[in-house]
């Protein structure tokens, strides 16, 4: 006598197990006719749709709940006692979660607690102050290693910090094969705070400066070798190099991007810095500069002109040139109707010598 169950589709159809067992179920989930396979399928389906509601959490008693404006204050000041001053705190109607905390993509720094009003309706105190140190438990900066479980002091703590920001960058920006060292000296030299070993596939960065600098200088840096390892070997400090430093976020893409700090040779004014935009980018000979060379070369000359046109323009020369034409002429240079201009022709052709 046929068999017949429900298909993958819903529909009746036939049983051809033989030997081996149906994958459709056993002798309960079969029927004699095409019309019981359907009717029971039809009554499962009912039972699962009119299934009553679960019951709804109530309310908390008033005199056992905290108000919005106390858990907001609580959880400001536990996060000032962990160092996370600058993260924001707020609440919002989501009924999914208590406390939801929102990280940067780049950074993986917690940016903002957000605590649902509809769970604290809901929750005692004592629950919210239990889901309120479990979160911030969960972003605030690591005080111990983890290895020994030794206290970190607080360079170390920001040596670990960084070194993580660092490595969330490198996976966010697609290079999860990527690892990141600390050295005290970056190949074996003081003044160099990153590399990128393309190698060993690895950014390098220098201890004293993950401890020792402020934080836009350490993310600027992390930014910059990012941007070497996305650029690939070779490309130096490139278009290509400066493409990829923009999309990570790197405001001031030039070799010695490295934050507001900067190294030794910014600080001490040896080193001439300029952000130029689009193209290519070389650096001009002994001076420092950079040059723009994806601009016509008759642009690049016009600009040349006019820098030199007002370094002419200078008040003590424009002076010098009016006492030669003086000593010259045996008349005032305001009295003989020539211009700025003119002057500076004559000085070119030697007529004032």
């Amino acid at each position: 006598m046929a068999k017949f169950h429900i298909s993958e589709a819903g529909n009746p159809a036939p049983c051809k197990a033989t030997v081996n067992a149906c994958p459709r179920g056993g002798e309960a989930d079969h029927y004699s006719s095409p019309q019981d396979a359907r009717q029971a399928y039809e009554d499962v389906q009912a039972d699962q749709l009119f299934k009553p509601l679960p019951s709804r959490t109530p309310y908390a008693p008033a005199e056992e709940r905290y108000k919005p404006s106390d858990v907001l204050a609580k959880l400001r000041q536990w996060l000032n006692n962990v160092g996370l001053s600058r993260t924001a705190v707020k609440l919002t109607t989501s009924h999914r979660e208590s406390v939801t905390i929102r990280t940067n993509k780049w950074t993986g720094e917690a940016e903002s607690f957000e605590v649902s009003q509809m769970w604290l309706l809901r929750a005692n105190r004592d629950k919210v102050d239990r889901a309120l140190e479990a979160a911030v438990d969960r972003a605030k900066p690591r005080t111990t290693d983890p290895r020994t479980g030794a206290p970190l002091s607080e360079a170390e703590q920001r040596e670990t910090k960084y070194g993580t920001i660092a490595a969330n960058y490198l996976r966010n920006a697609g290079l999860s094969e990527w690892r990141v060292q600390v050295q005290d000296t970056v190949n074996g030299k003081d003044g160099t705070l990153g590399a990128a070993d393309y190698g060993a596939k690895t950014i390098l960065l220098q201890r004293n400066h993950l401890r020792t600098a402020d934080r836009d200088a350490i993310i600027s840096t992390i930014q910059h070798e990012a941007a070497h390892a996305k650029a690939g070997q070779g490309n130096g400090h490139n278009h290509i190099w400066k493409h990829e430093a923009v999309l990570l976020g790197l405001s001031n893409p030039t070799a010695n991007s490295f934050g507001q700090e900067n190294d030794r040779q910014l600080r001490a004014g040896t080193a001439k810095v300029k952000d130029v935009a689009g193209g290519g980018v070389a650096r001009g000979p002994h001076r420092g500069q950079f040059v723009d060379r994806a601009k016509p070369r008759e642009v690049r000359q016009e600009e040349a002109r006019e820098r030199k046109a007002a370094r002419a323009l200078d008040p003590e020369m424009i002076e010098a040139l009016k006492l030669k034409y003086l000593k010259k002429f045996k008349q005032p240079f305001d009295e003989s109707g020539l211009s700025i201009p003119e002057l500076l022709q004559m000085a070119a052709r030697r007529e004032l010598d």
